[in-house]
This record gives C-alpha cells, structure tokens and sequence, in this order.
C-alpha cells in the first residue's frame, strides 16, 4: 500500500504535465491547420481571407487573446472587419482555460 502511494505521487504530476503538453500541442495543430485553410481558400478563390481572434464567433474582437477563439472569413471590401455579408469559412470556439495563444502582431492576419 504504501508502495503505491509513493508511485501515485510521482505519476499524478507526470501525468498533468503529459496532458497539459497534449492540450498545447492540440491548440498549435488547430491554428496551423486553420491558418493554411485560409491560404488555401484565398488562393483557390482569389479572393482576401482574413483570420481573427473572436469572442462570439461572428465579428473581430480588438484583441490579442486568440484563446477566445477565432474566425476565418472571406472579406470581400478588405477591410479586415467582417460585414454582415461576408461568409465565415470557420469558428474555432475557445480554447481550454490553462491555455494562452498571442501573437505581438498584428491582431488580423490575411491572406491574398
């Protein structure tokens, strides 16, 4: 019995440290993922996608919290704000509460 509780110690920790690195991995994955879906969909319809960081899965939020979530969408007056016309090719929703996502700029990427 006591054998076990030393190894639960040193496996709990080892394990929360394996599932934290999992989630940060996932989230990587996801924003890599996401971001050559908006080169491509740009190039394949030669038309400017814009991704942003958004709270409520509809407009740009004014932040460098990409945590939030965030959107694609083809933005077809480029202004790098999304319009009530202007199709969401994606919404990713938020991301897990122990994770952190910035970039130092600029708080819209885009491509052409």
């Amino acid at each position: 019995m006591a054998l076990m509780a030393v190894m639960m110690t040193l496996v709990v920790p080892a394990l929360s440290t394996t599932l934290a690195q999992g989630r940060v991995a996932t989230a990587s994955h996801d924003m890599m993922a996401d971001l050559q879906t908006a080169r491509f969909t740009a190039i394949s319809r030669q038309q400017v996608v814009v991704v942003c960081p958004s709270i409520d899965g509809d407009s740009c939020a004014n932040s460098s919290r990409w945590e939030d979530g965030w959107i694609l969408f083809v933005d077809h007056d480029a202004d790098r704000r999304r319009s009530s016309g202007e199709p969401r090719i994606l919404v990713h929703g938020a991301l897990p509460d122990d994770i952190q996502l910035r970039f130092r700029r600029p708080h819209r990427l885009f491509y052409r």
